[in-house]
């Protein structure tokens, strides 16, 4: 499954779009590292999320 797909199914109040820009920020790193939103998460890796709070602007 795509990390931002993944990050879709266990953040819904965030949209795909806007869990992508952060992915691209470095807020999402998988295994320590800065990956891309297409990336394949596999069985055994880490996903660290730092996401900024949710504004109703």
């Amino acid at each position: 499954m795509r990390l931002d797909h993944y990050l879709a199914l266990h953040f819904p109040e965030h949209s795909r779009s806007s869990l992508g820009k952060h992915i691209l920020s470095s807020h999402i790193l998988v295994n320590d590292r800065a990956v891309k939103a297409g990336y394949r998460v596999h069985p055994g890796d880490v996903v660290q999320v730092d996401l900024p709070p949710l504004t109703d602007d």
